[in-house]
C-alpha cells in the first residue's frame, strides 16, 4: 500500500450522502489513489487495480465537473477544479476503455 512516486496532489470534494460532501485531499501515484480527510484523520486507498470504470461528468461538452470511481466495493463521488490533469493520470495508469465521459 501507499506509492513510490507522488504524481500529482490535489484538494476535491468526496461527496458522501446527497447532501453531505467532504473536503479531501487526492494524491495520485504510481500505485494509486490516496484520499486524505484532514480534520477527521482518516484515509482511504484505491488501487489502481480495484478501479473498474470511471465515468466523467461534462457539462455543456466543455467542462468537467465531477468524477465517479467505480470499485469493486465501493463508489466514489470526487468534484474538483482540477479534473483534466487527475483524468490524464487515471488514462496514463488505468486500461483503454475504463474512463468514460457521461
Amino acid at each position: 500500500m501507499g506509492n513510490d512516486i507522488n504524481e500529482l496532489a490535489v484538494t476535491a470534494r468526496l461527496q458522501q450522502t446527497n447532501y453531505h460532501q467532504v473536503s479531501v485531499q487526492l494524491s495520485m501515484g504510481n500505485r494509486g489513489i490516496l484520499l486524505e480527510w484532514p480534520l477527521r484523520q482518516q484515509t482511504a486507498w484505491i488501487a489502481y487495480e480495484e478501479i473498474q470504470h470511471v465515468w466523467v461528468q461534462v457539462i455543456w461538452g466543455r467542462f468537467y465537473r465531477e468524477l465517479l470511481i467505480e470499485t469493486t466495493t465501493e463508489e466514489y463521488h470526487l468534484q474538483s477544479r482540477r479534473i483534466r490533469p487527475i483524468l490524464h493520470v487515471l488514462n496514463r495508469h488505468l486500461p483503454r476503455g475504463t474512463v468514460r465521459h457521461q
